[in-house]
């Protein structure tokens, strides 16, 4: 934009430091990595070694903040409990924590990222727990974004 001077023609812009060398940031219709949310898993079936669905529900939570235009850290909690039977009770736990990074591909009407993410994770159930780590990877699309 040119600005006028008090002769009224219009002179452009100064070619200073504060005009250049500005990175891109990602377009405002992009997505969001700032959320929480919390269900109620229902009726999450497994197989045992005979072949029977054994069923279970419980909480989950999930959560994500941005830490800048391509960084976040996220994690989440699920806790379903399955009964074995009429008297026994599996309650089984998986909890997931860490950073990850998402690329803009496309922006406009189909928005599209890239993410990937590596994680602390612990998984328990019976009284038993396992510890590691994990690496996830997608694409987030929003086919309907013109609805």
């Amino acid at each position: 934009m040119a600005a006028a001077d008090n002769a009224g023609i219009a002179v452009p812009p100064s070619n200073t430091a504060d005009t250049q060398n500005k990175s891109a940031a990602p377009a405002p219709d992009g997505f969001s990595y700032d959320y929480f949310q919390m269900g109620y898993i229902v009726n999450s079936e497994l197989e045992d070694d005979n072949g029977d669905d054994i069923d279970g529900n419980g909480l989950d939570i999930q959560f994500s903040k941005s830490l800048g235009d391509y960084v976040f850290i996220n994690g989440a909690s699920m806790t379903p409990d399955y009964r074995l039977d009429a008297t026994d009770q599996a309650f089984s736990d998986w909890i997931h924590a860490g950073p990850g990074v998402n690329l803009p591909i496309l922006r406009g009407n189909f928005p599209l990222d890239i993410w990937g993410q590596v994680s602390y994770d612990r998984i328990g159930c019976q009284g038993l727990a396992a510890t590691g780590y994990g690496l996830a990877a997608g694409l987030r699309f929003s086919p309907l974004s013109l609805l």
